[in-house]
């Protein structure tokens, strides 16, 4: 099953983490249902339909054009996985706490003024808790993360 999958859509390319097959990339071309009488595929409606890569604005708007519209991560996962219910494995969850100092207000996240407190975070890989209750510096917005790499001690 999968962890992962990106699209990069400059170059049209699905970059998939598979359990089994580890990281792998894929050439992505869109494709969708057109009805076609002779057409192996079913429509929701029941009409037969034939897979298309190329299709006309005017028959998108008609509705005669089906899952045109589904995202290229969705479509990679549907092709590869469709007929499998297996879970993936090896995930690993954090759990972020991030506290700060109320002061005057609360600020809205695209501000972030306030002085952060503390951060503390939780894997369930080592199950330890990991924090810095002592943390004083005022963040703006977007350089948390520089932060963090700037000072390896903090863990």
């Amino acid at each position: 099953m999968y962890q992962s999958i990106y699209y990069q859509k400059s170059t049209e390319t699905v970059h998939l983490w598979d359990d089994a097959d580890g990281y792998m990339t894929l050439p992505y071309t869109k494709y969708a249902y057109v009805p076609d009488s002779k057409g192996e595929y079913l429509t929701i409606t029941g009409l037969k339909a034939s897979k298309v890569t190329t299709w006309s604005p005017a028959a998108e708007k008609m509705g005669l054009v089906f899952e045109h519209d589904v995202r290229a991560e969705t479509r990679t996962l549907i092709d590869h996985y469709f007929e499998s219910d297996e879970v993936s494995t090896g995930h690993r969850i954090l759990f972020l706490d991030i506290e700060i100092i109320k002061g005057q207000r609360y600020s809205k996240p695209r501000e972030g003024y306030n002085v952060i407190n503390s951060i503390s975070f939780y894997t369930n890989t080592d199950k330890k808790s990991h924090r810095n209750p002592n943390l004083k510096r005022i963040c703006k917005f977007g350089d948390l993360p520089l932060g963090f790499r700037k000072s390896p001690s903090f863990f």
